[in-house]
């Protein structure tokens, strides 16, 4: 006996390789024809893994993550000859349609190397006419919203996220 989808309002959230995770999950639903989703929240995602230019140049080494951790972490992460670089399970950004998909919610950082592609992301999310907001964090790092206790930007920006999340629910609900 299966279980009856929920009533109330479905999202799907993550934070860096998990928010391009949250993202390849929405496109994929989409792609299935449900569940529905109301909402994707992305905080500091990760959307292309083959992205070498820009914020990923720019703060590859100094800011908290290193090129050599990330490039260790997407070695595990990926599994290659089975799912290219450039497929959108892997690298959501390239996605060929955005159209559809849930509204969403995207959190940068300004000195993380993920933080072009979370706003590139939402800028196309939005030419696709999909609802997107997007909140740039001045003068944080990769994953300072995890660090409260050392970076206490990180606690306003999870209560900043909370209060979008609540606001876009709301907008979809009605």
């Amino acid at each position: 006996q299966t279980s009856p989808l929920p009533t109330s309002p479905l999202g799907v959230a993550g934070d860096s390789v998990g928010g391009g995770l949250a993202a390849a999950v929405a496109i994929a639903s989409r792609a299935a024809g449900g569940p529905p989703l109301a909402l994707q929240a992305l905080i500091c995602p990760i959307l292309d893994v083959a992205k070498r230019d820009g914020s990923r140049q720019d703060f590859a080494d100094g800011y908290f993550i290193s090129r050599a951790a990330f490039t260790r972490d997407l070695a595990d992460y990926r599994d290659p000859g089975r799912v290219g670089d450039d497929d959108p399970r892997l690298s959501p950004a390239r996605a060929s349609d955005l159209a559809g998909l849930p509204p969403a919610v995207i959190h940068t950082a300004e000195f993380d190397p993920f933080r072009d592609e979370g706003e590139a992301y939402a800028a196309a999310l939005a030419g696709a006419g999909v609802r997107s907001r997007c909140e740039r964090h001045d003068g944080q790092i990769h994953y300072f919203y995890a660090l409260a206790r050392a970076i206490p930007a990180g606690a306003a920006a999870a209560r900043l996220l909370g209060e979008h999340i609540r606001e876009a629910l709301s907008a979809e609900a009605s």
